[in-house]
């Protein structure tokens, strides 16, 4: 389930680009107060959201829009109950206008872009499957390594999340139809308190069938984003019809 917050500008204000941290803590605070239990949780916390957009410096009155998304539809609707009617992303500061949940339809053709980066870290134990060779513990997927590390990296990704959300035992499947791919992208993100880049990479993803199989995964990929740090804002999913 998705919830759309609709906002306004309440100053000038120039577009925060380190973004990520600051919704991350807006959302753990609404996680904590829902249950305190996930919000402690080491691991995946199984949600995801926009960045805000449209992306420009804003003047006093505009729009702008914030997605946050996650399987757990109790979660969405306890954050659209208690988001509160004013809050900031750092130095922007915002009116809550309206709250609506929504889940996004899932058919043929279908289109999925990566409205946020996708990141995906490739372990030293998988360098020989992939034709790497490197001393570092770990590597950022990058368009000059195997485009197969991607592949794997990102369908194993979702299927350890999606098996230990639900408590199955999915099997690694084909996920992922065409990939297309438009650009890298290199993020500062604040972690820790302190500023990291995160190397990153924006894609498409075009479906002219789907099998039941792939619709569950879409599903909850749509909910819970791809790749790593989901948490962080990266790998938001949007479907174009």
């Amino acid at each position: 389930m998705r919830l759309l917050v609709k906002l306004e500008a309440v100053k000038d204000q120039a577009y925060d680009a380190k973004y990520h941290h600051k919704i991350q803590g807006l959302v753990y605070d609404q996680i904590e107060s829902f249950d305190p239990c996930l919000h402690d949780k080491k691991g995946y916390k199984y949600f995801s959201y926009s960045n805000p957009f449209p992306i420009a410096n804003m003047k006093a009155g505009n729009a702008r829009n914030l997605i946050i998304a996650s399987p757990n539809t109790k979660l969405i609707e306890h954050i659209q109950k208690n988001l509160p009617k004013d809050f900031n992303i750092g130095d922007n500061s915002y009116k809550v206008l309206e709250k609506k949940t929504f889940t996004p339809e899932i058919r043929t053709p279908l289109k999925l872009v990566t409205a946020t980066p996708v990141t995906m870290r490739i372990p030293k134990e998988r360098y020989s499957d992939y034709g790497i060779t490197s001393d570092k513990d770990w590597l950022y997927w990058r368009p000059e390594y195997s485009f197969t590390a991607y592949v794997k990296q990102l369908e194993e990704n979702l299927i350890k999340k999606y098996n230990e959300y639900h408590k199955t035992e999915a099997e690694e499947t084909a996920i992922f139809q065409q990939y297309i791919y438009k650009k890298p992208t290199h993020n500062p993100t604040i972690i820790d308190n302190r500023e990291e880049v995160i190397t990153g990479s924006i894609w498409e993803y075009d479906y002219t069938h789907i099998t039941p199989e792939q619709k569950k995964m879409i599903a909850f990929a749509l909910d819970t984003g791809i790749g790593e740090r989901n948490t962080m804002g990266y790998g938001f999913l949007n479907i174009i019809q």
